[in-house]
């Protein structure tokens, strides 16, 4: 028995190739005694197991993915980090799927709004938020999920529904504000099969939304600061540089933003410890880093980064 809950509603960073990140599956554990339930992606997980604060399952009992998910406590908030892959593949060598569950800074009415949806560059439909009611294409939305990360500034909030609830489409999305001011949304939307691996759905409640594309450079530092000018210059010991490219709806003038992550695994929980101080992990710096950089690119083209 473990001597804390790992039971609970994790959004996840997902490294789907070396230092290239996604926003991962929505994964949602529930642990009752000896026994426990996975969700994933409005999935129901065919016989998890449950050793201490692991959880597993494999494709063999007919699930569409493998994963060993590693539960850890850091200042009372519950997170994991793990393995995972789609379909009947082989588990990756080492970590690459980073979950926390933190509840949303900001509740759900904070994002209500009409947005005006793309598929890529192309117009779609309307998605409609006003809490607790969520509609989009005019069908209203069965058993949403709605999470966030407070470690981040600005916090992350996140909305997801899935086939699984009697929806017609799975969606994964984020919000953020422009430099204007108005409420965007970026993510994922597929009808079956695997997640996209790229981000293909995006909105905005914007009244004359032009399309761009954008192209974002992140830096991940480790135990430095970052100076900006207008190229990048860094001290630091360990440098690496992650794009994500995504067309998107809006077109605003930002500044130069440079995201820095520490990823001190000195301080990280190991699996099945509780941690009573807030440190900045690898997990975590995942987590922020896909996120800022679809939320930035969503916003606009950022210039600058060499």
């Amino acid at each position: 028995m473990s001597g804390f809950d790992i039971s609970g509603t994790y959004m996840t960073s997902w490294e789907v190739s070396t230092n290239q990140y996604e926003v991962g599956p929505v994964v949602v554990v529930t642990v009752n005694g000896s026994n426990v339930t996975a969700v994933v992606d409005g999935v129901n997980i065919n016989s998890p197991v449950l050793i201490g604060t692991a959880v597993g399952w494999v494709a063999g009992s007919n699930n569409p993915s493998s994963a060993t998910l590693n539960f850890y406590q850091n200042n009372g908030a519950n997170g994991f980090v793990g393995v995972y892959v789609q379909g009947g593949g082989t588990l990756p060598a080492s970590n690459n799927l980073f979950g926390t569950a933190f509840a949303p800074a900001n509740p759900l009415p904070a994002w209500n709004a009409k947005y005006t949806t793309y598929v890529g560059s192309n117009k779609d439909s309307t998605l409609v938020i006003n809490a607790p009611t969520v509609q989009y294409a005019g069908n209203t939305i069965n058993g949403y999920i709605y999470t966030g990360e407070t470690t981040t500034s600005p916090t992350i909030e996140q909305l997801a529904w899935f086939t699984g609830g009697n929806n017609q489409d799975n969606v994964i999305i984020q919000f953020a504000k422009d430099k204007s001011g108005n409420l965007t949304f970026y993510g994922y939307k597929w009808d079956s099969g695997a997640q996209p691996s790229a981000v293909n759905f995006t909105g905005t409640n914007a009244s004359t939304p032009p399309s761009t594309q954008s192209t974002i450079a992140i830096i991940i530092v480790s135990n430095s600061s970052t100076e900006v000018t207008t190229e990048v210059t860094t001290e630091v010991t360990t440098e690496v540089t992650t794009e994500v490219t995504t067309d998107v709806a809006v077109s605003v003038e930002v500044a130069v933003a440079v995201l820095e992550a520490s990823t001190a695994t000195d301080n990280y929980p190991s699996p099945g410890t509780q941690k009573a101080q807030s440190a900045m992990a690898d997990g975590d710096a995942a987590a922020t880093l896909s996120a800022m950089a679809a939320k930035l690119a969503q916003r606009g083209e950022v210039t600058g980064l060499q």
